[in-house]
């Protein structure tokens, strides 16, 4: 299928944001720690599962013991450099054009030229991310989600338009 699990530390917010299954990281009380699978939300209720137990709760109940660790599921469109700068070359590069229906100047299109950037930063400004041009794991995670392919599970379906 494609999908893979991408460790993140993101705010909640971010993650949120995300709208993608997830695994979070809980320090539970007695100091051990469980790992949960988010699969749905709904306003303020998470659906989660560990193991053969699935559960609603409330995001305030739970974020309290939340270490700041996931690991989000997603199908990236090839293989993921740590970060890309305007000027570099990255096989992502061309997938996140594509995300963005950006064409590449004469030449290869997996180069991040200088009228990819724009647009880059105009997205990133869209979803409230840094716009700082650069095509980091947020940026990248936000452009799979928002483009509403149906071979990427999502959190909340999205209301048809």
């Amino acid at each position: 299928s494609g999908h893979q699990c991408q460790p993140v530390q993101f705010a909640w917010l971010q993650l949120r944001q995300l709208n993608l299954p997830m695994v979070l990281e809980f320090q539970l009380p007695g100091g051990g720690r469980r790992y949960v699978a988010l699969l749905a939300m709904a306003g303020d209720t998470l659906k989660l599962t560990s193991g053969s137990t699935t559960g609603s709760f409330q995001v305030g109940d739970i974020l309290p013991l939340w270490t700041g660790n996931a690991w989000v599921v997603w199908k990236p469109g090839t293989a993921i450099a740590n970060l890309v700068k305007p000027g570099e070359t990255a096989p992502i590069v061309s997938w996140v054009r594509r995300q963005l229906g950006a064409t590449a100047a004469p030449g290869p299109d997996n180069v991040y030229d200088d009228a990819l950037k724009p647009r880059v930063v105009e997205f990133q400004k869209s979803r409230g991310l840094r716009a700082d041009g650069l095509l980091g794991m947020q940026t990248l995670l936000n452009l799979q989600t928002a483009r509403q392919d149906p071979a990427v599970p999502l959190l909340v379906s999205p209301t048809p338009r």
